[in-house]
């Protein structure tokens, strides 16, 4: 008995031949790496996340006006490290994203900076440890992580502070390590503390 298909193709003329073959369907990668409209996509990407790091970036400095005195500032607007601070890593954030590392360690400076000025220095401390990896070099990587090394022991926590020591240190020269091992150990033994004294001798005196 003849099938669907068999008794179609006989009443209409056609045959699984004469179907029309699929497309193969474009890659998005060619053999030298992303084609050219992945790259292109990259690029606006990477655009529009400039532009919302400027965006933020201009919402906190109008945030933190330079400081006045006298009677000029009862009439002028006073600075507010609080909100600013959250406009900065947002900016800095974005610039990190879109990979424009300098505009995103200078953000992460000021919002540490805001953050100290708001009293939070966890927040300043994590700012300068999100920014040192993104340094240029490994001398400029281990003093953003220097001070958030110093940045966390002021926030009561040296240990995390010797953590963040520690772990850059593990990516960089021996040379640009070494201080950072060093603050680390000098951390890690403020936190420890010195150790008890020893429990005063036995009084003596027999039967």
């Amino acid at each position: 008995m003849a099938s669907y298909a068999d008794n179609r193709s006989a009443l209409f003329g056609t045959s699984k031949k004469d179907a029309p073959k699929p497309k193969p369907q474009k890659k998005s990668y060619t053999l030298g790496g992303q084609s050219k409209a992945a790259q292109q996509r990259q690029r606006e990407r990477q655009q529009q996340l400039k532009q919302r790091g400027d965006d933020f970036y201009a919402a906190a400095e109008a945030l933190m006006p330079p400081k006045k005195t006298g009677f000029a500032a009862l009439m002028s607007k006073q600075p507010n490290p609080l909100l600013a601070s959250s406009e900065y890593g947002k900016a800095a954030d974005a610039y990190a994203a879109a990979g424009a590392n300098e505009k995103a360690i200078e953000a992460y400076r000021k919002a540490s900076k805001c953050h100290n000025e708001s009293n939070a220095p966890h927040t300043a401390a994590r700012c300068l440890e999100k920014a040192a990896p993104l340094a240029v070099n490994d001398g400029a990587k281990a003093t953003l992580a220097m001070e958030s090394a110093d940045t966390w022991a002021i926030a009561g926590e040296p240990l995390r502070g010797a953590e963040v020591a520690l772990k850059l240190a593990a990516s960089l020269q021996v040379d640009a390590a070494r201080p950072l091992v060093s603050k680390a150990t000098d951390l890690a033994s403020t936190s420890i503390g010195s150790p008890p004294p020893p429990p005063p001798p036995p009084q003596g005196g027999g039967f």
